[in-house]
């Protein structure tokens, strides 16, 4: 984890090395290790670093390479590292020492622009090339590490996070009314804007070259472009997927520091937690995982029924020698850091559950864990597979699309016919798409009206046409084909929104962040793969489940369902936070009633209370307006 800022002056102005150093200031959480500072002439960088793997403990950037008058600045942790030492015939105590920003310089020297594309990990960097007086910027294929900047008339500025950019003098912070009103209907648009107009953010998958007041984006890496493939039977599939998941979570145990992980009791965490527990058991080395997890034993009835992973984590436990750390969420607020946290991010969040996580970082953090894994989006990665049955329509195989819905039907138990499951995950998103607007509307049930997914105030509504804004601002996965709709949905803007925001909360800790889920390699074989290796016979995630095989306990290898964290959410919201939610809809509502309707909230808060069991959606609504309120604050 590391900080990576700068400033260049197009009209040549020579930078004050203390605009860089208060830009720097303002990103000390995220590197309190060392600091690096350069400038030169009409521009200068800087690096705030956060020691985690052995070879960053000598690390100092920038990093400079002379000859060809080359300034690079990175926060990254290169993982094909053997490779690019061997192509670069890096050999000896070089290839032990040298860091992953002088691996990246390297590949910058010997492919130029194209270099991302050989680059397997986390990583945003900057590099100033002198003597073609250019800037190259680039981010990684998932958007794991954020990088913001401004280019205008006067400048180009690059920062990790928004707020070194508010820094500079003559950057002002201004509401980009737009991503309000996304925020609030929860439109994920597009992967560019910030909630501040003239503040950007680099895409995931793409670079940027700043030539004066010209720029050039270029997407490297997308996931519609990944090759299909076909292995000869399911163990060739399964032999391989282990293979790469393996490789991918032994790539993120490198670190000079205990590592720690995610452990809810789910597939996803279990698998790593597992996954890393027998490399370190391979490896002899007597390290042993810290592991991290939320339980809920206040809760009774149906709510424990819900939320209760415990007999999962302790199954989990049981197996390997972990260091355990639990976790009472039930004793955390949802709201009451809230104000700090969307201060310190720089927008507001929308992270209902947000709140859990910050409990394990806290917890972590105090153990001396560094390190943090953690199963985020496996889901998307693997695939439940769903998309299979629509496709089966397509193709008309109905006796198949009958067989995997009875097959879902006995593997979760449902009390839902065959033929209503039949309807909701293969007819009914098969059909809908080629039904004209208005017929599609009537399957929707009013769901595409603002007014149903969040009271805004009316005038801002027409201002932002908010119907329209719905209807054309969700992504729609068109594709007909299962594993083509995969790609899709892996490329949707939401991802890159929640891995932004667990980034900074990681950071606030003194930790970094890693997902093995989230490994290009992974990535890729997950999306090349056939539909069948994703759901099959009504299991979902087939190829994980098969490649944990004596690797995860049985119950949770097979196990058809995950948590629901909400109803933790919505009872410490509506109790001990009660407090905050009435001081921001009662007295203090001014702050929102530009963008909120807050009678109507007002009429929902009440009626959330007096039936609690029964507020669908509402508490998410309450959230993000106050999540909103907080950050208008900045303004106010």
């Amino acid at each position: 984890m590391s900080a990576i800022f700068g400033l260049h002056y197009l009209d040549r102005r020579q930078v004050n090395p203390r605009d860089i150093r208060l830009m720097g200031e303002h990103l000390r959480h995220r590197g309190t290790d060392r600091q690096g500072f350069w400038s030169g002439g009409s521009i200068g960088m800087g690096h705030n670093l956060l020691w985690t793997t052995p070879e960053s403990i000598r690390e100092r950037q920038p990093v400079r390479h002379g000859p060809a008058r080359l300034v690079l600045v990175a926060d990254a942790r290169i993982d094909n590292r053997d490779e690019l030492l061997s192509t670069f015939s890096i050999s000896g105590q070089d290839r032990k020492n040298i860091s992953d920003s002088r691996l990246i310089l390297a590949a910058y020297l010997r492919w130029g622009e194209k270099c991302p594309r050989y680059l397997i990990g986390d990583f945003a960097f900057v590099v100033w090339d002198a003597a073609r007086n250019r800037l190259f910027c680039a981010r990684d294929p998932l958007g794991i590490r954020p990088l913001y900047y401004v280019h205008n008339t006067q400048c180009f500025a690059f920062a990790s996070e928004i707020k070194a950019l508010l820094a500079l003098e003559g950057i002002e912070a201004k509401i980009n009314e737009g991503m309000v009103a996304d925020y609030l209907l929860r439109i994920a648009r597009d992967t560019v804007s910030t909630f501040y107009k003239d503040i950007y953010r680099l895409p995931p998958g793409h670079s940027l070259l700043v030539a004066g007041r010209r720029q050039k984006m270029t997407e490297y890496w997308s996931a519609l472009e990944v090759p299909s493939f076909r292995f000869v039977d399911e163990h060739e599939y399964t032999e391989a997927f282990r293979s790469i998941f393996t490789e991918a979570v032994s790539c993120r145990l490198r670190s000079a520091f205990p590592v720690g992980s995610s452990l809810s009791g789910g597939l996803d965490s279990s698998s790593i937690a597992c996954t890393a527990a027998e490399i370190y058991k391979r490896q002899n080395t007597g390290h042993r995982l810290h592991t991290f997890s939320a339980v809920f034993p206040s809760l009774t009835g149906r709510d424990l029924e819900l939320i209760d992973e415990r007999r999962h984590i302790e199954a989990v436990l049981f197996h390997y020698q972990f260091i355990p750390h639990w976790i009472r969420a039930d004793r955390l607020s949802p709201l009451a850091n809230l104000r700090t946290t969307v201060h310190q991010m720089d927008e507001p969040v929308f992270g209902p559950n947000l709140y859990i996580h910050q409990g394990l970082f806290e917890a972590a953090r105090k153990g001396g864990v560094r390190i943090f894994l953690d199963g985020i989006d496996g889901d998307s990665v693997v695939s439940y597979g769903y998309e299979r049955l629509p496709e089966m329509v397509y193709a008309g195989r109905w006796r198949q699309l009958w067989h995997e819905a009875r097959c879902i039907k006995e593997v979760h138990q449902s009390r839902i016919s065959t033929t209503r499951l039949a309807w909701r995950y293969g007819l009914k998103p098969a059909v809908q798409p080629l039904l004209p607007r208005f017929l599609a509307a009537f399957f929707e049930r009013g769901a595409t009206q603002w007014q149903n997914r969040f009271p805004l105030e009316p005038h801002f509504a027409e201002q932002i046409q908010a119907d329209q804004r719905l209807k054309t601002g969700e992504m729609e996965l068109t594709a007909r084909d299962a594993a083509q709709h995969h790609r899709e949905s892996l490329r949707a803007p939401a991802l890159p929104a929640i891995l932004e925001m667990a980034n900074k909360a990681a950071a606030l800790h003194g930790l970094e962040d890693r997902y093995p889920f989230l490994d290009r390699r992974l990535v890729e074989f997950c999306l090349g793969m056939p539909p069948e290796q994703k759901l099959l016979h009504g299991w979902s995630r087939i190829v994980l489940r098969r490649a944990m095989m004596n690797i995860l306990p049985v119950s949770v290898q097979w196990r058809p369902s995950k948590a629901n964290l909400s109803p933790n959410f919505v009872r410490r919201m509506l109790d001990r936070d009660r407090a905050l939610l009435e001081h921001a809809f009662f007295h203090n509502r001014e702050v929102v009633s530009r963008y909120v309707d807050t009678i109507v909230l007002r009429k929902r808060y009440q009626a959330c209370l007096s039936n609690i069991d029964n507020c669908g959606d509402t508490p998410v609504q309450f959230y993000c307006t106050l999540a909103l309120w907080y950050w208008l604050e900045v303004f106010a």
